[in-house]
Formats: structure tokens, sequence, C-alpha cells
């Protein structure tokens, strides 16, 4: 029987087992043999046709099935039923109409989603004269198609206006350049047409057919309907296309890309879709392509390309300023897709569209570094600044990211081709090599914050170094916060905000020679209470990064609770976290226990110091935050936590069960396709297991508790999760065998089923 072929060949779309490419035209193929053979009992004054994507033959493993039974005279729903039970018993999800010629006609002529539906129809069984029929009734009804296309290109402005800066999860049917889009060129070319029927387009065509490949591996690989390309689904949908991630990533963003370009080509109207801006430059620029842009921003007609840029002054001026409203923007994107930015500035056009991914970047290097020269534009400190000082932010916030996909250090290589831009663009070289110092360093602040230590006198040293000035640390605290902000996630919360302020006070200390401690004993003993002498008892009996890697507050906090028995803590509640200074007897699993308790009451921990005293006694530090993004916890919350540690260690209470309910719990169905990575770095008696995978409730307590069961004394762990990714740093001793722990560790970073 044709349906079930057409079944069946569902059925190896789904497991992966037709290639991506085949299944459109193998399912469009059984599905017309099963439609016909069912439309047999309908009589011979009906006729079956399919429309919408069923009618272009874009069918998939779990797409619907769009068909229209017409018919000359009314038809009775119940004899319709016979024809369409089949469908529905084998767990087709059909979307039918039936209706006379007249009625169809009548009913494109009110709804835009009907008439474009039947751009695409495809006759598959009746009398063709009742196609001939229908071919003439919409040509008269859809005479003046003016009101469908101003819906569809208003569907399209829409679009746009929703992701202006390109999302890195592409939505291969709705998202900017997907299907849909492909769609709407077809339709308003189909509805000015004599046929009121879509015409092959070879350009469109050859695209769509890849696009539709690779939603056909994204529905295999997740074995759903899906059309969101997620991150972690770039390895599975490529493995079917035989395509790396990052090139599969590429080539769709690419498509999504050419379609839009294609489809403002074929379809005028679609642009401006912002209103434009009522300011103009100070200075009229001297390239005609920059004056022709300034005025399309302002309204105008849209500008060419023809020319070469000589880049004045005045065009430099330009360009910042078309790129500081979304009106703008829009022109450079629009010069862009034609082959400007590869004459004018190939090092930012090779760029733009080299995808992020990692889950806490939300659009592609050129849509990223837009937005970051947008968030500038709202920064009071950045509005504060000097003329000069705004265009070296600006400068280096369109540049930062050039050197992503060059392979190495794409702050180093950035920084190498921003002098060859800034040499083209006659860039004045006091405001260059601000700029080029900018897009060097541009991470070193959320390096210092987040995975160094800004109390190691060290870093601070050579951040100073790089750094050079305050006043480039201003400015490099500026475009940290812009660059953070217009990842489009999470990425910059308080505690994030709070990680950046500590490292720029700690570098500035450094360049400024301030010694912010004081006579280090004399202070501790004043801050405590406590006799000098047992806060030098203190300080000797901790390792000698234990002055350097701990402001004098956290130390005095230890000093205060290392007299005393059992587990001991405090809380500081900060307005973006909350410090846990810790002292207990030292034991096998202790970090372990602490991180899984901690976890079960919903807090998050972004930073850990764990010393060993030499007398056993543990001193260590928990930085926490809400793990559902809630103001920091209070102290009751730690004081419930720190109950059930205790508890633990009398045997009442089963921090591993309670955990691990508490992560089922909070399950995420993204994080199993992120890939985890281990490196080891040993040296000094100390192994450094540096952990990225996906974050997830309990994920220290499971690493800690594998370092312990592996003979491991955790001495500092620093931990930094950004947009759903645990960028995690143990420090270890006591290790007979640190490769076989890197294996166990890897395994223990993999989510639970």
């Amino acid at each position: 029987m044709s349906l079930e072929a057409h079944l069946d060949a569902r059925e190896r779309a789904a497991s992966g087992a037709l290639p991506p490419a085949s299944v459109s035209d193998e399912l469009r193929r059984t599905l017309d043999a099963a439609l016909a053979e069912l439309s047999a009992g309908l009589g011979g004054d009906v006729a079956v046709f399919t429309v919408g994507g069923t009618g272009l033959g874009r069918l998939g493993a779990f797409t619907d099935v769009d068909v229209a039974v017409l018919s000359l005279r009314p038809v009775a729903a119940d004899a319709v039923r016979p024809f369409l039970l089949p469908l529905w018993d084998a767990g087709l999800k059909v979307g039918h109409s039936v209706r006379t010629v007249k009625e169809t006609a009548r009913a494109a002529r009110d709804d835009v989603t009907i008439a474009c539906g039947l751009t695409t129809r495809r006759q598959v069984a009746g009398d063709p004269e009742i196609g001939a029929k229908l071919d003439r009734a919409l040509r008269k009804s859809l005479s003046r198609p003016d009101a469908h296309i101003e819906q569809i290109v208003a569907e399209e402005r829409a679009r746009r206006v929703s992701d202006p800066y390109r999302s890195t999860r592409p939505d291969l049917k709705h998202g900017r350049g997907g299907l849909r889009t492909i769609d709407l060129a077809r339709w308003v070319r189909a509805l000015r047409s004599e046929t009121i029927r879509v015409e092959p387009d070879p350009e469109l065509d050859r695209i769509e057919d890849e696009l539709v490949a690779v939603r056909q591996a994204l529905h295999a690989a997740v074995g759903a309907k899906r059309d969101v390309l997620e991150i972690e689904l770039l390895q599975p949908v490529g493995e079917q296309l035989g395509a790396a991630p990052r090139d599969l990533a590429r080539r769709v963003l690419g498509m999504l890309d050419d379609v839009e370009r294609l489809v403002d080509e074929r379809v005028v109207g679609i642009g401006p879709i912002w209103p434009p801006v009522a300011d103009r430059p100070r200075q009229e620029p001297t390239s005609p392509t920059m004056a022709q842009a300034v005025e399309a921003a302002r309204g105008g007609p849209g500008p060419s390309t023809e020319g070469t840029m000589a880049w004045s002054r005045a065009d430099r001026d330009a360009l910042r300023w078309l790129l500081r409203s979304m009106p703008g923007r829009e022109v450079v994107q629009d010069l862009r897709r034609r082959g400007w930015m590869d004459r004018a500035v190939p090092e930012l056009s090779n760029a733009w569209l080299e995808p992020h991914l990692v889950p806490f970047h939300a659009h592609p290097v050129g849509g990223h570094s837009l937005r970051v020269f947008a968030e500038l534009q709202t920064d009071p400190e950045f509005l504060d600044s000097t003329a000069d000082e705004r265009e070296v932010l600006e400068w280096a916030a369109l540049f930062h990211d050039i050197g992503k996909g060059g392979g190495g250090d794409h702050s180093e290589l950035g920084a190498r081709r921003f002098a060859a831009v800034a040499a083209r663009l006659r860039i004045p070289a006091a405001i260059a090599s601000r700029s080029r110092r900018l897009i060097r360093h541009h991470l070193l602040l959320a390096d210092i914050g987040t995975r160094l230590d800004p109390n190691d006198r060290e870093v601070r040293r050579r951040a100073a170094a790089d750094i050079g000035d305050n006043a480039s640390l201003r400015l490099l605290a500026i475009l940290t916060a812009a660059d953070s902000r217009a990842t489009g996630t999470d990425t910059w919360n308080a505690w994030r905000r709070s990680l950046i302020a500590q490292a720029a006070a700690a570098v500035e200390a450094e360049l400024r020679g301030v010694n912010l401690a004081g006579p280090v004993v004399a202070h501790l003993a004043h801050a405590t209470g406590k006799s000098e002498a047992k806060v030098v008892e203190h300080l000797a009996g901790m390792p000698d990064v234990y002055r350097t890697n701990n402001p004098l507050p956290r130390i005095a906090r230890h000093i205060d609770l290392v007299e005393g028995e059992g587990l001991r803590w405090t809380a500081a509640v900060e307005p973006s976290h909350t410090e846990i200074a810790l002292v207990a007897p030292d034991r096998p699993g202790l970090v372990a226990d602490v991180a899984g308790a901690l976890a079960v009451h919903r807090c998050s921990v972004v930073d850990a110091r764990c010393n060993d005293r030499s007398d056993d006694l543990a001193v260590d530090t928990f930085v926490v935050i809400d793990a559902l993004g809630g103001p920091p916890p209070d102290e009751a919350r730690i004081a419930a936590a720190m109950s059930d540690v205790e508890r633990a260690w009398t045997g009442a209470f089963d921090i591993a069960d309670a955990v691990a309910s508490k992560a089922h719990d909070y399950r995420s169905r993204v994080t199993s396709g992120l890939p985890i990575t281990v490196d080891t770095e040993t040296g000094d008696g100390v192994v450094v297991f540096t952990i990225e995978c996906a974050d997830r409730v309990g994920l220290l307590h499971a690493l800690a508790a594998t370092i312990h069961a592996h003979g491991g004394s955790i001495q500092r762990a620093h931990l930094d999760t950004v947009g759903g990714m645990a960028h995690d740093t143990f420090e270890v001793r006591g290790l007979a065998e640190p490769t076989k722990l890197g294996e166990a560790l890897s395994a223990a970073a993999v989510p639970p089923k």
C-alpha cells in the first residue's frame, strides 16, 4: 500500500537512514502516490491538491501534510472522511480544507495565508479541469494583490526587527533568512504573476535545498520536529551532513545572509525597516558611498557601492555616525551584503559571519560587534568621555573580534589585523594605537575577574604592564562592560559586574603603587581583636599564597573562626553575592559536602578558595549566588545548608542523594550536547585541572567528590559560569596518577540522564 511506503520513508528519514538531501524527494513521491490511491473513493468531480510546504515538496520526517480537497459543487464532510481517516490513523498531522472552487477563490481573496498556500498548489488526484477552473478563479479573485503583499512584507520587516543582530541559534524556518523568507519572495512574485503560481528561482532554490537538508538532519538528530539549530546540535547534525560543527555553522549563517540579499533584490519595499534618523554628521563625507549611505539612513534611496574609498576624516566620522543608530546599521548591513565591506574593510567582512560556538554568545561576530558599538552609546561612562576617547572605544568595539576564525589568540591576531585597518582608514596614530591596545587586551579584566586572581601580585603586575595607565584602564572597563552586555545573554549580572570592578580596582591600585593592606599583622589584630601572636600563628600555619591570594577582610573572618570545634562559618551578604568563610577540621570530601549542601539549597558556587592549615584545619571560602538569578542567598539559607553538612557527617543526611534529586528537578534539555574538555598542568607538587563543560546543579559536588575519591586534596577552586558553560579550575595536591583523575573528571562532567 502506498501509504505504508510513505510511512516507511518517514521512519527511515527520522532515523537518519535516508540521506538528508534526498528526504524531501522520497517523501513527496511516496505521499503523492498515497494521496492518489486514497482519493479513488472521492468521485470524479473532486480533486486533491497539496499546498503550502507540502505543495513545494518540502517534506520531512515530522512535518505536517497540507491538502486541499476541491470540487465544483459542495461536498459533505462525511464524504471526505474516508480519504482523511487513514492519514489520521497513521499518526500524520493533516491540515486540510474542503471547499468548492468558488469558495476557495473567495477564501484566498480574504485570507493571505490561504492565498500564499495556494501559490504552491500541486494537483495529485482528480479531474484536471478542476485545476484549470481553480487557476482562472484565482487569477480573477487575486487580480489586486497589494493588500496581501503588504502583509507579507510586513511579516519580513517584523522578523528582522525582532532579531537585528542575527542569532547564532538560527530558526531555519521562521528566523531571519530562513525558509519562510524564501517563501516570502516566491509568494510576492506569484501573486503578481499571471498564473498565481510559484515559479522556479535557481539561486533561491539551491539555497532552499541546502537549508532543507540541514533541517532534515536536525530532525533526525533530535528525533522530533525542530527548527532551531542549537549550538549543541551542530555536532550530530554535522555528522549527518559530513561537516565539522564550525563549518556547518558558517555555512548556515552564510546561506541565511544570502537569502536576505536575494530577497531584497527581488522584493521591493522591505526596507527601510526602521524610522529614519533626523540628525546628520557634523561634516559631509567626501566619499559618494558614505554620502549616499548617510542620506539613506535619513530616509533617502539606498547607497551605491560603486567607486573606491579614500577614507577622509569626514568619511570615518560618517561610518561611526551610521553605526550609532539602527537605521544607519541597516544601511551598513545592506552595503556589506552587496560587497562594499569586502573591498573597504575586508578584515571585518571576513569575520562577520564567524559563529560563536559558546552558549553565552547570542550573535555571530558581526552582529556582536554592532551590538557592542550600540551598547557603548547608552553607557554614561562612555558619554562622559572625551571625543577622542569615544572614538578610541568605538573603533575598538567594531574591530575587537576581527581575529576570530583565524586560529590562535584572537585578541593578538585582531590587534595585528587592526593595524592594517587603521592604515587603510587613515585613523590618526594616537587614536589607532589606543584602540589597538584595547583590542589586544579586551579580555584582560574579564580573565582577571573570573579566571585569575586579582589579589595575586604577579597577576596585577602583568596587567598593569599591559594596560599602561589608569586612563586606558578606564576605557578597558567601559569596553569590557559593553562587550559583556552585548553577548545577548544573562552574562552581565550583578556578580560579574562585581568581579570586573574588583579586577579594575586591583589593577588601578597597582598602577598607582598603593599598598591598601597597611601593616598586615597590626591591621588584622585590630580588625579581629586578637593578639598579634594569634595572627602570626594563623598566618604561619597557612601556605605562602594564602596572604597574597586573600584580601585582609576575608583573612580576618577566618581568624575569628579558627578557635572552636566542629564546623564554624560566617556569611557576608553583598549586593551581588554572598561570601561564606568556613573553618573546620580537615576531612576527605569536605569541599564536596559543602558544595553539595549549597546546591541543595539553590546556592550556585561561583568561586572557592580552599586551604589547609599546618594543624589540619581546613580554612575555606565559598562565594555563592542564587542559582535562579534571584537576590544573593541570605544567612538563613546558608545556615540550613551548613546544618545539612553537619547532619551528613553524623549519617542523618545523604548529600549525594539530595543533590541527585535536585539536579533531576532542574535538569536542562540543552546541556547534553555541549563539549567537555579537561586540561592538566603539573608543577611544584600541584596538578591544575581546568574543566570546561555544561553547567548544572551539583556539578561542583560531582567534580570535588571525584577528586577526593582519587586521593586528591583541593588547594583552590576557581569557578566561573557564563551562559550555561562552566569554566572551573582546581589546584590539587596528593595525586599519584593525575591522568586517571583527568579521565574521571571528564566522566563526572557528563550530565546524568
